[in-house]
């Protein structure tokens, strides 16, 4: 598999604190072909130094073992900028832009970069949750809940779209439909461990305790990496609230 076959784009919708925390995570970019060798290696080599520098866990700037210079996220984002610059109909960069933009808590640029997206490419799932998580930032549950239900006419088997318009169902209370799009994310191929823990949710707010932390151990025996469901789970177990952290 490519270098850029193997990245990750953190697409990730922390919703409210203690509500359906849906997680695109790991999921890999989509790639466009017709753009050319260039800029898939270009933007490799820029998340490679991203992940590289957070697994580390070191401060922005600290030198390696082997003098590699440690680059921190506003560097990776002048370079991945200056990328979308040279190539401005290349996806994957302004995928990547739109994230960091969005992490970074700049959403009107994420937004931004995720229209051009979706300029050139109308059924690119990441895009979409992207721009619903804009709308969800503003409040504007209706927007998200359209903007995923449009996505899904043009990519009816992500389930990724399912997961995050379940969270969005969850948000406004409807529990019916949030079952729904969990089932139909999981009949599509949504990864375990993120369908128990948002099934744990929904268990937790219909008052399901038992099942809910039978759910919450689930996904974080699937996953011990995936630091909310344990917590929810320990916090089921000494019958305290999760704080707003664990999302």
């Amino acid at each position: 598999m490519s270098r850029l076959g193997d990245l990750r784009t953190r697409i990730v919708l922390a919703l409210a604190p203690c509500a359906l925390a849906l997680l695109a995570g790991c999921a890999h970019v989509p790639v466009d072909r017709h753009s050319g060798a260039d800029p898939d290696r270009h933007l490799a080599d820029i998340l490679a130094d991203l992940d590289a520098a957070r697994a580390a866990g070191r401060n922005n700037g600290a030198i390696m073992a082997d003098e590699r210079v440690i680059v921190d996220s506003g560097a990776v984002r002048a370079r991945l900028e200056q990328l979308a610059l040279e190539y401005p109909r290349h996806a994957p960069t302004l995928l990547a832009c739109a994230q960091l933009a969005f992490e970074a808590g700049e959403f009107e640029r994420a937004q931004s970069f995720a229209d051009r997206v979706l300029q050139l490419q109308p059924d690119n799932v990441f895009a979409g949750i992207l721009r619903a998580r804009v709308a969800l930032h503003d409040g504007n549950l209706a927007l998200a809940r359209r903007t995923l239900e449009r996505q899904l006419t043009m990519a009816p088997d992500s389930p990724y779209l399912y997961e995050v318009l379940a969270g969005v169902y969850f948000l406004d209370g409807d529990m019916a439909n949030t079952d729904q799009a969990l089932r139909r994310a999981e009949a599509l191929g949504g990864e375990e461990w993120r369908i128990a823990y948002h099934r744990g949710l929904l268990a937790e707010r219909k008052g399901q305790q038992a099942e809910a932390l039978r759910l919450f151990q689930r996904s974080a025996e699937l996953n011990p990496d995936f630091y909310p469901a344990a917590a929810h789970a320990t916090a089921l177990e000494s019958g305290v609230a999760p704080t707003h952290g664990s999302k």
